[in-house]
C-alpha cells in the first residue's frame, strides 16, 4: 500500500523522530507543514538514543492516531535502540509511512513499510519539501541514485 499523498480523511496523525537537537530543529518544520495543512499532529522529538520512555511515548502516539510518520535517522553505525523501538512502533502501526533522514540504504531494515521516502540530510527545506510531498503539495521528482535491495 501506498500513502502518499495523504487524503482529506487522514487528519491525524503522529510523527515520531529520534534525533539529535539540530536535525530536531528541521523535524519542526516537517510537523508545522503538516499542521498547517490542518492536520492534527501528535509529535514526539525524541533523542537520538532513545530509552524506555522513548519507546512508551512512541507507542502511545502510534496507537492513539490512524497514520504514523517516522524518521530513522541512523548516521555511520547502526542505532540498534533507534531501530528496534522503530520496529516496534511499525508493528502497531495502520498506516505506516516511513523516512530514512540520512542514508537510504536504511530503507533496507523495514521491509515490511511500502510506503517510504529517503532525504539525504534534515534541513528545514528538506523537511518542509518531504512533509508538502507527503500532502500532496508538491510531485516527488527524485530517482535514488542507488539500488535497494
Amino acid at each position: 500500500n501506498n500513502f502518499l499523498p495523504l487524503t482529506n480523511e487522514d487528519t491525524n496523525i503522529c510523527t515520531l523522530f529520534f534525533v539529535d537537537p539540530i536535525a530536531g530543529e528541521a523535524v519542526k518544520a516537517f510537523n508545522d507543514t503538516l499542521k498547517n495543512a490542518n492536520k492534527n499532529v501528535q509529535d514526539y522529538i525524541g533523542p537520538e538514543n532513545p530509552t524506555e520512555k522513548d519507546l512508551i511515548r512512541a507507542l502511545a502516539c502510534a496507537m492513539n492516531n490512524e497514520t504514523v510518520i517516522i524518521g530513522s535517522y541512523q548516521k555511520y553505525i547502526t542505532n540498534e535502540k533507534q531501530q528496534e523501538i522503530i520496529k516496534q512502533v511499525l508493528e502497531i502501526a495502520k498506516k505506516r509511512i516511513l523516512i530514512s533522514l540520512l542514508s537510504p540504504y536504511d530503507l533496507i531494515n523495514y521491509p515490511e513499510v511500502s510506503t517510504t521516502m529517503a532525504v539525504y540530510g534534515p534541513t528545514k527545506e528538506t523537511m518542509q519539501s518531504t512533509a508538502e510531498i507527503i500532502l500532496g503539495q508538491i510531485k516527488a521528482q527524485g530517482k535514488l541514485p542507488v539500488k535497494i535491495e
